[in-house]
């Protein structure tokens, strides 16, 4: 389904079963791999490097899973949406660039709707996390939302001025560019 380079000689991949694995490139060794117990089929991912451990986000029918990759371990974080109705998540992005603090996902929908939220850490000890929803976008397409990219252009030389954008296409045969402001 997907390969995403992690750190140097590290891929992740991902399998329509909803097996993710590490694979050393070097060793040629599987370093660690999970798959969901009941729901045996991913819909979408990615992924966000930071200094200390990988994120990677994954929808397996009708839930968004938050896993870490750090110290050789995968591990499952958290359930950061429940989406009900027989709506599932069928594209996602995420964005770190001018966010820092809080990264920004962007969830695309089977309903054509696209909601984008805030990653939150937790601020005690514990592996904890939580989202905020900023932004909720009705009837960006008529069906199923398939691809979200993250356009990240900065306009000043401070580098605290920038402009963002969001581009989606649908099963409708539509690509929408998306200017977000106050996010």
């Amino acid at each position: 389904m997907g390969i995403e380079l992690i750190e140097d000689n590290l891929i992740l991949l991902a399998f329509e079963d909803s097996t993710i694995c590490v694979f050393n490139l070097k060793t040629k060794q599987v370093i660690d791999a999970l798959k969901h117990p009941k729901h045996h089929q991913f819909i979408c991912w990615c992924v966000l490097n930071t200094e200390n451990q990988t994120l990677i986000f994954i929808s397996v029918i009708g839930q968004i899973y938050l896993i870490s990759f750090s110290s050789e371990e995968l591990r499952v974080e958290c359930v950061l949406q429940k989406i009900k109705n027989n709506t599932n998540c069928t594209a996602l992005a995420i964005t770190s660039k001018n966010f820092e603090e809080n990264p920004k996902i962007a969830a695309g929908l089977n309903n054509g709707e696209i909601q984008i939220f805030s990653l939150i850490p937790s601020n005690d000890q514990l592996p904890k996390w939580s989202k905020q929803l900023n932004i909720c976008l009705n009837n960006i397409h008529s069906n199923s939302i398939q691809c979200l990219k993250w356009i990240v252009i900065n306009e000043g030389e401070e580098g605290d001025d920038f402009l963002v954008f969001l581009c989606c296409g649908g099963l409708d045969g539509k690509i929408a560019f998306l200017q977000l402001l106050n996010l």
